[in-house]
């Protein structure tokens, strides 16, 4: 490329527009247009680097997250209509197509990486007072933003799906974490990666030169441990309202599944219910009554599934696909047995609680 600079002190090509070698930290050379007088600040650590991608196990972690959760849907969708019809062949129809739908945007994921990003993906990062900031640094995926913004607004109401998407994109190229909403880290010495957490999430995953790794853990420690001490007791959050909301909705969605009287599986309606209720009144409810109500949705799943195995209480065994549409059946119940379980251990929060797990 034209525009690239040569890092002086280990000799690497750099795309241009970066500031500090993605291979050693180093600062680069300044072009005329890039320099600009700046206050001088020992608290504050730059760096640029260019993140593989295809090699990348974070990358393909989230992949395999947001593709495989997105092509499960439909299929418990048809599994849903199955148990309420007794006809399980479109489930392995419906199976097959989502294995593709999975594989397809998998690989054309990794298509896109490689040729229209060349499997590098330049970051910006900057620690300072206020917080950590990751900006990103790809003038391909700005690019590639912008004309999936005016590509869906020229399209009127039919592009508004894509002009959403290129506007997320956008949101997405920049992120920040202020200190005091840092709650917790992962630390990868040997990646020289540190994923940062919020009181649910990984907001910011840092890749850095290897001389800076030891500068920025010991700075991420010592901010996890002031926000500890700072708050003393409660020490952990409840767990945010929306993703609670999530997953009433899909408990909803999966007691209307399992309502159906023609399931693999006869797991009796008022069971499916009890459970359901249950799991619903344990996220929402102070912990005394949460805790009641996550033993309840926990032992009463574990129990109505149990008893169902041990008594054979199966049906429609001689359909096709039977077993295919008594793992999704598990699979559904799962997710009560899941919501008590982690509530029960202190996973899943619904108000602050201490170190110990008292409220």
């Amino acid at each position: 490329m034209s525009d690239a600079k040569v890092c002086d002190n280990c000799g690497s090509s750099v795309e241009a527009g970066l500031r500090f070698c993605p291979e050693c930290g180093e600062p680069l050379p300044e072009t005329a247009a890039q320099s600009r007088p700046q206050a001088p600040s020992t608290d504050v650590i730059e760096w640029d680097h260019s993140m593989r991608l295809v090699q990348n196990p974070f990358m393909l972690y989230d992949m395999i997250k947001v593709w495989g959760l997105a092509s499960l849907a439909p299929l418990l969708l048809i599994a849903g209509l199955g148990f309420w019809e007794g006809d399980y062949t479109a489930l392995a129809i419906v199976g097959k197509v989502c294995v593709g739908i999975f594989l397809g945007f998998f690989v054309l994921s990794l298509i896109i990486m490689l040729l229209l990003f060349r499997n590098r993906y330049p970051l910006h990062y900057c620690i300072d007072q206020t917080g950590i900031a990751m900006e990103s640094r790809s003038v391909t995926a700005s690019r590639t933003s912008t004309l999936a913004i005016l590509l869906g607004l020229l399209g009127g109401r039919s592009g508004l799906t894509t002009a959403g998407a290129g506007f997320l994109a956008k949101a997405n190229e920049t992120a920040h974490l202020p200190w005091k909403d840092l709650d917790d880290a992962h630390y990868f010495p040997e990646r020289r990666s540190i994923s940062l957490m919020n009181d649910w999430r990984v907001v910011v995953r840092l890749e850095m030169p290897a001389t800076l790794y030891p500068q920025v853990e010991a700075k991420v420690r010592a901010a996890i441990d002031k926000n500890q001490r700072k708050r003393g007791l409660p020490q952990r959050r409840e767990t945010p309202a929306p993703l609670r909301a999530i997953l009433t909705l899909l408990a909803v969605l999966f007691g209307w599944a399992l309502l159906g009287d023609e399931k693999p599986l006869v797991v009796p309606g008022v069971f499916v219910l009890l459970a359901g209720i249950a799991a619903v009144v344990a996220m929402w409810s102070g912990r005394g009554v949460s805790r009641i109500a996550a033993a309840v949705a926990l032992l009463v799943t574990l129990g109505a599934v149990g008893y169902a195995f041990f008594a054979g209480e199966y049906d429609n065994q001689d359909e096709a696909h039977w077993m295919a549409a008594l793992m999704a059946e598990l699979l559904l119940l799962s997710l009560y047995a899941g919501i008590g379980a982690f509530v029960w251990m202190g996973r899943l929060r619904t108000c602050p609680t201490t170190e110990g797990g008292a409220a």
